[in-house]
């Protein structure tokens, strides 16, 4: 569980450094995101809270959420903002998946589309999370 609880507070990091630049151009996507002390920042605080920013040059639209159950407990986070590179989403959920949490995201280049639903990239990560594992127990093996 603590590693979870640091991948969760390193993607965290990682997305308000990488994600939140916001200056001119057209795009326009909403934008929330959790206090930085970890503490948890549901789905529903998040659409409560959400503003319309303007996306800098070569941006689109993100939206991440993550949820890690230990006991009773549930780690719940969700943010969204214009982001630079959809990519840092990518890896910051696959380590959530592979700490047993569940995590979705999604990035979109339409204006305020990162609102709603995350279902589609939930198989694209567990499939992609899963090739990983096999990967690296196939190298970890050879060497």
């Amino acid at each position: 569980m603590e590693s979870t609880i640091v991948w969760s507070k390193l993607f965290h990091i990682i997305f308000v450094v990488v994600s939140f630049s916001v200056t001119a151009n057209s795009l326009k996507c909403y934008k929330c995101k959790g206090p930085d002390d970890g503490r948890p920042y549901p789905r529903s605080i998040c659409e409560d809270e959400q503003i319309e920013v303007t996306c800098s040059l070569n941006s689109t639209c993100g939206k991440y959420h993550h949820e890690i159950k230990s006991g009773a407990l549930v780690d719940e986070m969700e943010a969204r903002s214009c982001v630079s590179d959809c990519y840092y989403i990518e890896l910051s959920c696959r380590a959530i998946i592979l700490a047993g949490g569940e995590c979705t995201y999604s990035c979109c280049d339409e204006d305020l589309c990162n609102t709603g639903t995350l279902l589609s990239s939930r198989v694209f990560l567990t499939a992609g999370t899963v090739v990983s594992a096999v990967v690296y127990s196939y190298i970890q093996h050879i060497h």
